[in-house]
């Protein structure tokens, strides 16, 4: 939980900028953490005591934090939905999940495995593979994120097939907290700017 301790920080640093009070910020919840019958209560704690926002917060798992015990995992899931925080589900298209378990999850947002976009560049069918999973996103009501987008011909073929958010090396890398605020004071962060990650 430290990590997620440490983004309710970042928030509340955040909140305290206009031009940086709107973002949000992503968190990876581990197949154990969703396992774990005092994930709510955790999650609930650090929240008040960093006096952020929980609609500001992100938590992505992967398809394979679904393998096991679905009802417990649906059930803190949707817990914590309801307290305003979203749900991603991260590297779409590799793992377990059935598009009859993904229509019972309370996920806002598919983030596309970045080897659905390396292919899409070199062949047609699998363009078209990845143009369904985002129509896929957007006919369940979700938007759609691609990952690894580093280059200009890649998020034009994103924005042609009609995915929402982009996330790679084109825009920025991996980078610590402050390096990130120094970052972030160096853009023109336009107003409706709603996601970071």
């Amino acid at each position: 939980m430290e990590v997620l301790r440490q983004a309710c920080e970042t928030l509340s640093h955040w909140s305290a900028n206009p031009r940086t009070q709107a973002l949000r910020l992503a968190v990876n919840i581990s197949p154990v953490q969703l396992q774990d019958p005092s994930l709510v209560s955790s999650v609930s704690r650090i929240v008040r005591e960093a006096g952020i926002d929980p609609s500001l917060l992100e938590f992505e798992l992967t398809e394979n934090a679904l393998a096991t015990d679905t009802a417990a995992v649906l059930e803190r899931m949707e817990v914590l939905a309801s307290s305003g925080a979203s749900w991603a589900l991260d590297d779409f298209g590799t793992g377990y999940s059935s598009l009859a378990t993904l229509r019972t999850l309370p996920v806002r947002k598919l983030k596309i495995d970045r080897q659905f976009l390396i292919e899409a560049t070199r062949q047609e069918r699998a363009q078209q593979l990845l143009g369904k999973i985002i129509e896929i996103s957007h006919v369940m009501g979700m938007c759609a994120l691609a990952e690894g987008v580093e280059t200009p011909d890649q998020r034009e073929l994103l924005t042609r097939l009609g995915c929402d958010h982009f996330q790679g090396y084109l825009f920025a890398q991996p980078m610590p907290r402050e390096e990130l605020n120094r970052w972030l004071g160096n853009q023109a962060i336009p107003s409706t700017l709603s996601d970071v990650g």
